[in-house]
């Protein structure tokens, strides 16, 4: 019984550790996303340790075609697909 407790203690313990492992790049690639300029380069991993902005969605979705971007290469991988 006592093993079987260590046992499940032990595996959760690494679930949560791998877990973490895993979803940390994806924490770091959201939060520089709201990064000014050539801050998203500083390594800055709490979300107030630094200016966080909406400008980088700003110019996105303001000055440059993003959605005709994203068309032109949905119709792209479809056409690829039809190929196949």
């Amino acid at each position: 019984m006592k093993q079987s407790k260590i046992y499940k203690i032990w595996s959760h313990l690494t679930s949560v550790l791998l877990t973490l492992v895993m979803l940390f790049p994806i924490y770091v690639m959201i939060l520089g996303s709201f990064r000014p300029g050539r801050e998203i380069f500083s390594f800055k991993l709490l979300p107030w340790a630094g200016g966080l902005t909406l400008e980088g969605y700003r110019t996105l979705f303001s000055e440059q075609n993003f959605f005709r971007s994203y068309i032109n290469t949905f119709i792209s991988s479809v056409d690829r697909k039809s190929v196949v």
